[in-house]
């Protein structure tokens, strides 16, 4: 007879506790949505997000810039880094070929660093184990991108980079 008791009691307790399926509690079953309600939602601001960027790119973009900078006898902070990408060189040439020369027909790793100042943009290359280099005359689709960061970059130096 106890039993029967507790188990009642328990079953009671169960019903009472029992979350309705309109309540807006957890429930394991879902309906489907009427009819007219909305199957998409706009968001009314847009989401943006920080690219992050690459710790080992940081002295490449560095170097361009300052570079730069020292070309056009301004200061660095007047040079905006617009957009800093990884990806493949399709040849030798890094593209920025120069006439008269012949370049490896190999695919060549790299980055390409954009930047902007007054109004111009300036093309910085670099390639395998070389130094980054201004291409006055950059050779259009070139470069194929495997990663970017292109949104407004703020590039701080790593310690020890100018050392």
């Amino acid at each position: 007879m106890r039993i029967t008791v507790l188990v009642s009691v328990l079953a009671l307790l169960a019903v009472a506790c029992a979350v309705p399926a309109d309540s807006g509690g957890d429930t394991t079953t879902t309906a489907a949505p009427p009819a007219t309600m909305p199957t998409t939602i706009e968001l009314e601001e847009s989401v943006s997000s920080t690219p992050t960027v690459d710790p080992n790119l940081v002295p490449t973009a560095v170097a361009a810039r300052v570079d730069l900078a020292s070309r056009l006898d301004v200061s660095e902070n007047d040079i905006e880094i617009t957009s800093l990408a990884v990806g493949t060189w399709n040849d030798g040439s890094l593209g920025c070929p120069q006439e008269g020369m012949t370049y490896t027909q190999a695919l060549v790793e790299g980055i390409r660093v954009t930047l902007v100042h007054d109004g111009s943009e300036y093309s910085y290359h670099l390639g395998g184990s070389g130094e980054v280099f201004l291409c006055v005359e950059p050779a259009e689709d070139a470069f194929k991108a495997s990663k970017t960061g292109n949104e407004a970059l703020e590039l701080i130096p790593p310690p020890g980079f100018d050392e």
